[in-house]
């Protein structure tokens, strides 16, 4: 008995984890990515905003709303590193 009421506690609480996992990675908000820079040759942690497209978590990266390397500032350059997304 104490065997079963385990392995029914330890799957509840796997299940929990995929839901909040699921939950958190296909999620609303704006997700930071790293990205490396081909102007300024260095890494890059930047937000994007993503427009989800039909079904199934498809997403496609639209537009960088804030960068590592530009901090309070417009992202004003050509956006090159959208390529590597």
């Amino acid at each position: 008995m104490i065997l079963t009421d385990m392995i029914a506690v330890c799957v509840v609480l796997l299940a929990l984890f995929g839901v909040v996992y699921g939950i958190r990675h296909m999620g609303s908000g704006f997700p930071a990515r790293s990205v490396y820079c081909p102007h300024q040759k260095r890494r890059a942690i930047i937000s994007t905003a993503c427009h989800t497209k039909g079904g199934w978590g498809i997403t496609i990266e639209r537009d960088i709303l804030q960068c590592s390397l530009l901090p309070g500032q417009p992202v004003n350059c050509d956006k090159s590193c959208l390529v590597q997304l």
